[in-house]
């Protein structure tokens, strides 16, 4: 569906000034989406690595979840509010979309606007399939 809408904003971005905006704004949306998905990724990498490295040597205080750790409740309530931030964002969106009168075209993914203007993964972190 969201490819099917970006179609008919890519065709009126051209002649509309406020359609462009929108596409701008989406397209920060996903970048921060996507910032946010890099963070959980970055900070279960150091869960696995902080439970390996205490497997390892012994410590007493492995019992203690990692998740009790002081660090990772700001950081969990940092991510929490970042991502109320993007469906808020994501919300207006979806209702300036309707006032922008965009609409889903049918088979809008293989047209050749579309396919030119899909953004690169911008992610550092390596992919996993878990």
């Amino acid at each position: 569906m969201i490819q099917a809408v970006l179609s008919d904003a890519e065709e009126k971005r051209l002649t509309d000034e406020a359609v462009k905006m929108w596409l701008d704004e989406l397209q920060d949306l996903a970048y921060d989406a996507e910032d946010i998905l890099d963070g959980f990724g970055t900070q279960a990498l150091e869960s696995k690595l902080m439970a390996k490295n205490q497997d390892s040597t012994g410590q007493v205080l492995s019992f203690i979840p990692a998740s009790l750790n002081p660090n990772a409740i700001m950081s969990n309530y940092s991510m929490g509010s970042k991502i109320k931030d993007i469906t808020s964002r994501l919300e207006q969106l979806c209702q300036d979309r309707i006032e922008l009168g965009l609409q889903r075209i049918a088979g809008g993914a293989s047209s050749p606007t579309a396919a030119a203007h899909q953004r690169p993964p911008s992610s550092s972190v390596p992919t996993e399939r878990e």
